[in-house]
C-alpha cells in the first residue's frame, strides 16, 4: 500500500472568504508501485471540494488529511503530475528528505530529479483513493464515497490548459 513520506500539510489562508489556501511545505507520496509524487510548497488548493448538500455525509473541506486533496487539486488543475526520479533511499542519502521534531520534511528537490507527466481523469481519481486509503483518519466507507464523488468533477473539463514548469514550482503559486 502507498504511503506519505512527509508529515501533515502546513497551510496559510490566501483569500478572505472560506476559499483558497497555500501549502507552506513540500509533500511526498510514494504510491503502491514505488513511484514518488511531489506537491511543492506554494501550491494553492481549496481542500476537499464537497457540495454543501453532501457535506453532512462526506465531511467538510478541511476535515480530512489535506495531503490527499493537494495532489488531487494539482492533478486536476494541470492534468499533470510531478514525479520524483529518485528512490526513497536516494532522497534520504541526498538529504532531500529528513526528520525534524518527529515529522518527515522535504526540502526543495532540484528539477533534474523531477519529471512532469500527463495524467488522466481516471488515474487522478484512482490515485486520490489510494492516498485516502494511506491515511489513518478516513474510514473505508468514506474513501469509497469520496472516490465515487470525484467521478462527477465537471471542473476537469475546464482545466488543464496550463502547464507545470519545473523552473518555477517553488517560486510561484501553483
Amino acid at each position: 500500500m502507498g504511503c506519505f513520506l512527509t508529515g501533515d500539510t502546513i497551510t496559510k489562508q490566501i483569500t478572505t472568504d472560506d476559499g483558497m489556501y497555500v501549502a507552506l511545505n513540500n509533500q511526498l507520496y510514494m504510491d503502491d508501485d514505488g513511484t514518488i509524487y511531489l506537491c511543492p510548497r506554494n501550491q494553492e488548493f481549496d481542500g476537499y471540494t464537497i457540495p454543501r448538500v453532501f457535506s453532512w455525509l462526506a465531511g467538510g473541506h478541511f476535515q480530512w488529511d489535506l495531503r490527499c486533496c493537494r495532489e488531487h487539486d494539482l492533478n486536476c488543475k494541470y492534468h499533470e503530475e510531478i514525479v520524483v526520479k529518485l528512490s526513497l533511499q536516494q532522497l534520504k542519502n541526498k538529504f532531500f528528505l529528513y526528520e525534524l521534531d518527529g515529522q518527515m520534511m522535504c526540502v526543495d528537490i532540484p528539477k533534474e530529479f523531477l519529471a512532469v507527466r500527463k495524467v488522466s481523469f481516471n488515474d487522478t481519481n484512482s490515485k486520490f483513493k489510494r492516498m485516502m486509503k494511506a491515511t489513518s483518519n478516513i474510514k473505508p466507507w468514506r474513501v469509497n464515497l469520496m472516490r465515487f464523488g470525484v467521478n462527477f468533477n465537471v471542473g476537469w473539463l475546464f482545466t488543464g490548459k496550463e502547464q507545470i514548469y519545473l523552473d518555477l514550482i517553488y517560486e510561484t503559486v501553483l
